[in-house]
């Protein structure tokens, strides 16, 4: 840049910055290796935190786990690639706006948060001398670039909280309000809480600033088995059985103070299973497009489907009949997105 001014320079680094925060989280870390200069912009904790910010509404992905194998498939672009997730005999807890929580180790276990497109990842040092009930992670990239993990132990029900901020356990300790056998859950955005089911697929909230369990608990009707809730852009959506053939997607809404169970849409899922066992079929997720055009993804044995709401018709978004995959397996189902969040 010889000859060019202090202004023209200052210019053509914005332009270049700008150009960045439009690449992908993933291209980024191959383009570090470009030059010194691009390794620093994209390196640095300014740019970091606005590319995540800017690139938090791109469509999630998923990330399964069948068997022993882990794969990274991608919706839109229908790509079905093997996932290497780092640590050794793990186990994926959550995953929450491109960070995972990772639980690894035996009879000791330890645990992380995970960027999967950075590769960087942090122990939790969660103390191994008392008894977990559950982890939650919670991070969202619009708010802040700061994560926060709520652990409830067993006995004393305790709870604390990590803060990525300080990379530390805070010191002061509160007790929960509550304590319920909790089986899955998902972290919304929209008020910055936790979704889990817990025993006879009641349905509870966690609220990440008070941390304490909101009332009421939102029973599931008797008619309904539940199979598992899902996150989508905030949205939180509840996917049941009515019998064995009809699936029905509910979302989870809270107007005024009062909790609720909208139906949103179900399908008979005979067309695409007709020798129907309710066990080979695998809930993926849900796509929530714009203008409510929501879709359920599933897998039933060879294929990943959709079924498109809007359109009331199913879709085949892949065939895996030719992956060496074992079938038989549960195909547990984890929403991902690219970012180079730190962790």
């Amino acid at each position: 840049m010889e000859g060019k001014t202090p202004a023209v320079i200052s210019d053509l680094v914005d332009l270049l910055l700008e150009i960045l925060l439009r690449v992908p989280a993933k291209s980024l870390i191959i383009a570090k290796s470009v030059s010194k200069q691009w390794h620093s912009l994209i390196s640095d904790a300014s740019f970091r935190k606005l590319h995540s910010r800017r690139h938090r509404k791109a469509q999630a992905s998923f990330l399964l786990h069948v068997s022993s194998q882990f794969f990274h498939f991608d919706p839109t672009r229908k790509n079905f690639v093997p996932f290497n997730l780092k640590f050794d005999g793990a186990t994926i807890l959550q995953t929450c706006n491109s960070l995972l929580l990772v639980e690894c180790g035996y009879p000791y276990k330890d645990y992380y948060v995970y960027n999967p497109t950075t590769g960087e990842s942090r122990n939790l040092m969660v103390p191994k001398d008392r008894c977990l009930r559950c982890l939650f992670l919670a991070f969202d990239p619009l708010k802040s670039p700061h994560y926060k993990v709520v652990c409830l132990r067993s006995a004393t029900l305790e709870i604390e909280v990590y803060d990525s901020e300080r990379h530390k356990w805070e010191d002061e300790k509160v007790y929960c309000n509550m304590h319920p056998h909790v089986q899955e859950w998902v972290y919304s955005n929209s008020d910055n809480s936790i979704y889990a089911l817990a025993s006879e697929d009641s349905l509870i909230c966690f609220d990440i600033e008070k941390l304490m369990f909101q009332m009421p608990l939102l029973e599931a009707e008797a008619q309904l088995d539940v199979q598992c809730i899902m996150e989508s852009f905030g949205h939180v959506y509840r996917i049941s059985y009515h019998d064995e053939t009809n699936l029905m997607v509910h979302e989870v809404t809270k107007r005024n103070q009062e909790w609720s169970i909208e139906h949103l849409f179900h399908f008979d899922i005979t067309p695409v299973c007709p020798a129907l066992i309710p066990d080979v079929i695998s809930i993926l997720g849900v796509m929530r497009g714009d203008r409510n055009e929501n879709s359920l993804v599933f897998h039933i044995p060879g294929k990943i489907m959709a079924y498109r709401s809007h359109e009331s018709r199913f879709e085949e978004l892949l065939d895996v009949s030719a992956q060496r995959i074992d079938e038989d397996g549960w195909w547990q189902s984890y929403p991902f997105v690219e970012s180079l969040a730190p962790v």
